[in-house]
Formats: C-alpha cells, sequence, structure tokens
C-alpha cells in the first residue's frame, strides 16, 4: 500500500508542474538575491560527490554520503564557495530544471564539474572513470520522454564566474520562442537572448568564462524563431549548444552531434561585440538547420562577436547559409570545414566587418560535391585575409587566394575516422613549388590576431590569449593529439606527418652494389599494419628518376595511431607471400639484376624510426656472386665465360625473419656470365655445388680455357667469391686454365 501511494504523489506532482521562467535582472544580480535555501557551506570544500539519486547522509562527503540531482541544483545556485572545488559526477541522468523553462542561474566561480564515475564507486575512490563509458548527463529532459520537445528545460544561464565541465555529457537542452523571449536582455549587438537550450552566457568577458573540455552536446533543441514574440519582448533563434551575448565559451575535445535550431547556428551562436568562442580539437556533425530558408550557419553562426579554431572538423551538418556563417572576426587555424550537402553558400561563408581582421591559415574548405563551394567572401569590402597555406575547393565573390594556398576543386577523398577527415595530400598535385605551413608560421598568424570590431573595446590581443589557451603544444599537433612536422604542417585537422617530398617518401638503399650500372628500378614491397589493416599495402614500387611510387597509384599513409608495422621488400619485383620459387637465370650476359635477390625485411615504429619524416629501406643480397678474373690477359681479349655444374633455382623462405632460400638440386645447369669491364660476374643460387664447378673462357681467337675445381664449392648467402685464372695453351693449342676461388672479403 505505501508504495502505491508514493506512485501516486508522484503522478500528481509531475502533473501538477506548470512552465516557469526565470528572468535575467539587468545588469547583474547582487549576492543577496541568490538562492535563499543554502545547503553548501562558505568553507572551502575541496570535493564533493554526486549520484542521480544521492547516498546515505547526502552531505556530499564521499559516493557513500553523496548529494542527489536535487542538491546538484542547490548547490550550483546558493551562496557555496565553489570556487575551489571539484564536483564528482557518477553515471546516470540529471534533469538539471525543476520543470519547464530555462534551467538554473550561475554566476559565481565553480572550479570543476567532472563526470565519468562508475556507480560502483565508493568512499572517495576516483579511479573508476570512464567517461564515453560511465556517462554523466546533464539533462533538460523533464518530462523523461527521452527527446527535447515542450515540456523540457534549458539549462543554465551564466551571468558571471569562471565555470568548467570535464567528461560530461549536455543532452536534451530545449528553449522555445516564449523562454528566449522573456530571458532577452540588452547587448551590445542590440537586444538577444540571455537563455539556450545549455548555455546562455551574457556577463563581463572579464569574468565570465564557461570551459568545457571532452564533453559531449547531442540532442538538444531550440525552436525559438528569430525575431518571434512573448510577453512583448523578442526571441533570438539558433545556438542549442551555447549562445553567448558577453564572455567567452571555451570548448576542447568536444563533440557537437545532433542538435537542432530553426536557424541562426546549428549549435553555437555569437550575438555581441564581446562574445567570445574558443575551440580546440573539436567536431561538429549532424547538427541541423530546421528552417525551410537559408538559416546561416549550420554548426556556428556569428552574428556578432569573436571565433578562434583549432584543429577542429566540421562535417555531415545540415542547413543553408554555411556550415560557419557570420560578419564578426574569425580566426581559423588547422581545421577542417564541409560544405553541407544541400547548401550552396559553402562550407564558411564570411562578411566580416570593418575591424575584424579575418584570418585563416592552414585549413581545408571544401564539400563531397563535385560543384562545392569551400569559401564565400560575401559582399563588399570585408575585413578578410588568408594568411596562407590553406585548400578551398572553390571560392565565391572576391578571390582572396594567395600563392601558397592551393585551389582544389575535386572532392578531397578520404574518410572520416574519429571525429577527423583522414585524407593522402598527394591527391592534390603536389610538386615542388607548393608551399606548406611552417609551426612559426602558424604561431606568428595566431598571436598578431586582434580584432577592434567597429571601434568598440571588444576583447584585446585576443590571438595572443587564443595561443596562451591553446598552447604551443597544441598548434604542433593534429586533432588526434599527432605530432606534426615543424617544417611542413598538412593542411586540415588531421596530419599525418609530412616530408617535403611525400608523405610516404621511400629512401631506399642497398647493403652493397652487386655490379656497376646495375640500378635497383623496382622492387615489391608489402606493409603488414596488424593494429589497423585497412593501412596494410602490397604494391610494386618504380623508380621515376626523382622518387619512389607505386605503379598502382597507391598513395600510402601512416594509420592515425601511427601504429608500428612489418615492411618486407623485394627486388626483382617477385612474389612476396610464403615460401615462392625463384631462379637465376642461365644467360646473364647483358645484366645480372634480375638474378640478384635483394630484399628488406624489418619492423618500423614511425614514430621513432623515420629519417627526417622518411622510410628507409636497407635491401641486402641473399644470392651469391662469383668474380671471374684473368690476371695474364688482356680483358679485351676474351670473349666470354661459362659457369656450369650450379643448381640454377630456390624457393625463397620470406616468413621467416630472416628471408633465405632452399636450392633445388635437380636444376644444375651452366651460366653465362656478364662482362663487367675488367672481369666477368654471374650471380648464383647459394649452395654448395652438386659436384666440382667447371669455368671455360673463350677468348676472341676461339681457343676454351677450361678450369675444374677439385671438390664441390660452397657459396654462402650475401657474399662475394673471386676466382682468379691464369690461362695457358697446350702445345697441341688446347687452352686450359689454372687458379683458385676465393672469398671476397670486404667487397
Amino acid at each position: 500500500m505505501r508504495k502505491l501511494i508514493y506512485i501516486l504523489l508522484a503522478v500528481l506532482i509531475l502533473a501538477g508542474c506548470q512552465k516557469y521562467y526565470l528572468m535575467i535582472p539587468p545588469p547583474q544580480i547582487s549576492d543577496d538575491e541568490l538562492d535563499d535555501e543554502d545547503i553548501g557551506t562558505s568553507t572551502r570544500v575541496d570535493n564533493i560527490f554526486v549520484t542521480v539519486y544521492g547516498d546515505g547522509d547526502m552531505d556530499g562527503s564521499s559516493w557513500d554520503n553523496a548529494y542527489d540531482a536535487a542538491g546538484l541544483r542547490t548547490i550550483l545556485t546558493d551562496k557555496s564557495d565553489l570556487s575551489n572545488t571539484v564536483i564528482y559526477l557518477a553515471e546516470g541522468k540529471y534533469i538539471i530544471g525543476k520543470g519547464p523553462g530555462s534551467g538554473l542561474l550561475l554566476k559565481k566561480d565553480i572550479k570543476l564539474i567532472k563526470g565519468g564515475y562508475s556507480s560502483s564507486s565508493a568512499g572517495k575512490d576516483l579511479a573508476k572513470r570512464d567517461y564515453v563509458r560511465y556517462e554523466s548527463i546533464l539533462s533538460g529532459d523533464v518530462n523523461l520522454n527521452g527527446k527535447a520537445d515542450d515540456g523540457d528545460c534549458a539549462m543554465f544561464i551564466v551571468t558571471g564566474g569562471n565555470i568548467a565541465f570535464e567528461g560530461v555529457v549536455f543532452e536534451g537542452g530545449y528553449i522555445d520562442t516564449e523562454i528566449s523571449a522573456v530571458n532577452s536582455v540588452s547587448g551590445s549587438n542590440g537586444s538577444s537572448s540571455g537563455a539556450a537550450s545549455v548555455f546562455g552566457i551574457t556577463g563581463n568577458p572579464s569574468s565570465t568564462v564557461v570551459d568545457v573540455e571532452k564533453c559531449v552536446f547531442r540532442g538538444n533543441v531550440s525552436t525559438s524563431a528569430h525575431n518571434g514574440s512573448a510577453q512583448g519582448k523578442t526571441s533570438i533563434s539558433g545556438g542549442p549548444c551555447a549562445i553567448v551575448t558577453s564572455g567567452f565559451f571555451r570548448a576542447r575535445g568536444c563533440t557537437f552531434s545532433n542538435n537542432v535550431a530553426v536557424n541562426r547556428g546549428g549549435a553555437i551562436r555569437l550575438m555581441g561585440a564581446e562574445a567570445v568562442c574558443f575551440l580546440d580539437k573539436c567536431f561538429f556533425s549532424g547538427n541541423t538547420l530546421s528552417g525551410t530558408s537559408e538559416g546561416w550557419g549550420s554548426s556556428i553562426q556569428v552574428s556578432y562577436g569573436h571565433l578562434c579554431v583549432n584543429n577542429s572538423t566540421f562535417i555531415d551538418n545540415v542547413g543553408k547559409g554555411g556550415d560557419i556563417n557570420g560578419g564578426g572576426a574569425f580566426l581559423l587555424v588547422n581545421s577542417t570545414m564541409f560544405q553541407t550537402e544541400t547548401d550552396t553558400y559553402g562550407a564558411f561563408r564570411c562578411e566580416s566587418i570593418s575591424g575584424a581582421g579575418t584570418r585563416f591559415i592552414n585549413n581545408v574548405f571544401t564539400s563531397r560535391r563535385s560543384d562545392g563551394v569551400g569559401f564565400n567572401y560575401s559582399g563588399d569590402d570585408r575585413d578578410i585575409t588568408s594568411a596562407g597555406f590553406n585548400l578551398f575547393q572553390r571560392i565565391r565573390g572576391k578571390d582572396i587566394h594567395r600563392a601558397d594556398d592551393v585551389l582544389w576543386p575535386a572532392v578531397l577523398d578520404g574518410t572520416l575516422e574519429n571525429g577527423c577527415w583522414v585524407w593522402d595530400a598527394t591527391q592534390v598535385g603536389r610538386n615542388a613549388d607548393e608551399q606548406y605551413a611552417t609551426l612559426d608560421s602558424i604561431l606568428e598568424a595566431v598571436k598578431s590576431f586582434n580584432p577592434i570590431i567597429t571601434g568598440d573595446a571588444g576583447v584585446a590581443n585576443l590571438g595572443a590569449l587564443f595561443f596562451q589557451w591553446v598552447g604551443e603544444t597544441g598548434f604542433s599537433e593534429d586533432k588526434r593529439g599527432r605530432p606534426r612536422n615543424p617544417q611542413c604542417l598538412q593542411k586540415g585537422s588531421f596530419d599525418a606527418y609530412l616530408t617535403q617530398a611525400t608523405p610516404s617518401g621511400l629512401k631506399i638503399g642497398t647493403a652493397s652494389v652487386v655490379a656497376e650500372n646495375m640500378p635497383v628500378e623496382s622492387f615489391r614491397m608489402k606493409i603488414t599494419n596488424k593494429n589497423n589493416p585497412s593501412y596494410s599495402y602490397l604494391t610494386t614500387m618504380m623508380w621515376n628518376g626523382e622518387g619512389w611510387s607505386s605503379i598502382d597509384g597507391i598513395s600510402m599513409m601512416w594509420d592515425p595511431e601511427l601504429s608500428p608495422v612489418d615492411i618486407l621488400a623485394v627486388s626483382p619485383a617477385i612474389d612476396v607471400d610464403g615460401i615462392v620459387p625463384f631462379s637465376v637465370a642461365s644467360d646473364q650476359s647483358s645484366g645480372t639484376a634480375s638474378s640478384d635477390l635483394l630484399v628488406s625485411k624489418q619492423k618500423v615504429d614511425p614514430k621513432t624510426d623515420l629519417n627526417a619524416g622518411r622510410l628507409s629501406l636497407q635491401f641486402s643480397h641473399i644470392m651469391s656472386r662469383l668474380c671471374i678474373r684473368v690476371s695474364n690477359r688482356d680483358f679485351g681479349s676474351l670473349n666470354n665465360a661459362t659457369v656450369n655444374g650450379t643448381a640454377l633455382s630456390c624457393e625463397c623462405d620470406f616468413a621467416k625473419d630472416n628471408p633465405s632460400v632452399i636450392v633445388g638440386y635437380n636444376s644444375a645447369g651452366a651460366i653465362l656470365a656478364y662482362n663487367a669491364g675488367s672481369e666477368y660476374q654471374a650471380v648464383l643460387v647459394p649452395q654448395t655445388t652438386p659436384s666440382v664447378l667447371k669455368v671455360s673462357i673463350t677468348d676472341n681467337t676461339g681457343i676454351t680455357y677450361d678450369w675444374q675445381s677439385g671438390s664441390p664449392v660452397q657459396f654462402e648467402a650475401g657474399e662475394s667469391y673471386v676466382l682468379t685464372l691464369v690461362t695457358a695453351e697446350t702445345k697441341s693449342g688446347r687452352g686450359y686454365a689454372s687458379g683458385s676461388i676465393n672469398k671476397a672479403y670486404g667487397q
């Protein structure tokens, strides 16, 4: 009976909830206007523990005495001093609002709200943390139907304070025209909303900062109409994840996906001269502008304000009017932006006003469409500059590209992996004249960014602030945190660690030279990546006079994790799988290259084993070589030399750590040797000859001089041997030769 009563009471309470609004009193709320209820303390508390339903004494002192969701709401808004406090959230969904409306008002410092802890944590144990597996969700889903819609709430209005979140999911925040209008405030660019589905930020930029790191924003919805009205006030559309009127919103390593607005910013919107958004290593995908006309900014709309972006990817968002759009001040670095499928305005549509100083360096502006527009210079006399080293699919309006930018009208082939567009730089026709950004050029462009929008104070030395926040390391690596070559940065948020030659450049060397004028012109190469098989390759490499390239047109790349690989290379370019049959030529008079088997087998860790960013292959000979010299004759008087009594065929076992050959003794035959100018040379299968070895020299008069070993001769793999002969003739004119065969040490 008691359980039944509790259930009925819960139903009655939910049914009795009415929509309410939290007004923002201009210009600021005093401390006396904070919530009267104070379950916290003015004494500093270093750690507070929170679970969805709470536990024990519910004083937040440990997981066993954790606050519940209601306690979390209270300590965030009461007089508790959280400036040095870390709040730990266990996994689960925390409903932010008590009912539909604008959510919680935050105006104090909160050191850090940290999510991703297992619900099985006990005491003060912080070891069980995985923010992907144990999601701590801050939600606006008041009506508990699993989606953001009427009856749900927005989450936070921030009017002051430095507030940080890490490893938290923001999901299901909701705002409509009425909530937006009622909470509108007066900003430097006219009226704007102080509320948003997740964060509405409107405070002094010197003391109002929202930091989010390794967080996810998903499924947040704004149905607020552009210039709608309610209660005599005007609503603002867009920016379900954040609307910034004044203050800082800074996101690092965050994902913004499947958020929805009617127009003007499918995820974020900036609305004032002192509105600032910093992004580093972020991913925007699946965000939607649901309006039927031009929506302006499928991911981000900068109506007024400042946007600084590094190492971020924008792809597969939905809407019209540019994926990023606006007239504010933009600093875009090392990022990849795709035009939306249904849009005609480009990946980045920019109309920066005077004083914005908009600049971009080392980005990719492209699309999945063959007619795509990368950059759209909208209007006349805009304050927009390319700082170089960008890739544009096309430019609409004023052509602002520099000589060190690349215009590439084709679709940029690649794959989306872990929030990064992975692509091979060789496809854009790289050549010796193409230039690449250096780390120094990136840092110079960033640090010197100092926009002053139409004379307003704005935020001084913004580029220096952005550099300080990202850090030099953040510009010297890609979105995945992998290092870039500081002298040769690949464009966009992905970097395969380029060299000035080619990303998969090969430097080929041999342990020794088989013969003069016998260059290695091709080899078969197998690269095995056990951690990521899609980055394994089997191809034939050819020398083109300047470098090595695949005859199949394959562009080989390291995987995103730079995993170690096994490399097997063989010349001539024969099969390299398993045990492979091979034979030396019986006629080597025109050269020995096709008979001389060169092999390189090694394990390569691209993090440590590259030479100036390039792969070096060191080949070894696994055949034997016999050099035949005649000490008492002018070599020009000789016509040919023949080697008899060696096996010509073998099987090569490339599966071994040190590849070797197995001789086939049923293939004994003669080899016509190569005239190398001062000696004859023959490449032999390593073996102990089946019987005695015979060598015959014929001179220009037709006399043949024969030599024969007294016993079988051993030829070892990778070794050279010299047979030095002295020729003579019998009284009857028959030729013969004497001499000995020795290993040619040091040759």
